[in-house]
């Protein structure tokens, strides 16, 4: 990721806890532009998409700076602040692993119900 980019993102206006904060939770995020990076630029809200062909639902580029948000580790890899779908099996992603498996199980639904 660009540079630039994370600084826009690290800086970005409208955090609910404050400039240097996790979006989520609040905690405090270093800012040292020569030291690895100790935070995640976080998608919010979370696109729906198919993670392994990040195809992404609403969203038309993944590095679009309205839809990044600085986050912490924990907050970012724990998806604890994602919206869980009763139809993913209480996940905040679809459960499969290609876009074509996800296309394929809507239009077997769609055929069952046209059929009925």
């Amino acid at each position: 990721m660009h540079p630039e980019l994370v600084r826009q993102v690290y800086f970005r206006a409208g955090n609910p806890h404050g400039i240097g904060r996790c979006w989520h939770c609040g905690c405090s995020l270093p800012w040292d532009p020569g030291a690895p990076r100790t935070w995640h630029v976080d998608h919010w809200p979370v696109a729906r998409r198919d993670i392994v062909d990040q195809v992404l639902v609403g969203v038309r580029d993944p590095q679009q700076r309205d839809n990044l948000v600085p986050a912490c580790i924990p907050c970012n890899t724990s998806h604890k602040y994602e919206i869980r779908r009763w139809y993913w099996l209480g996940r905040s992603q679809p459960p499969v692993t290609s876009r074509r498996l996800l296309l394929a199980a809507v239009a077997l639904l769609l055929a069952a119900l046209i059929l009925r």
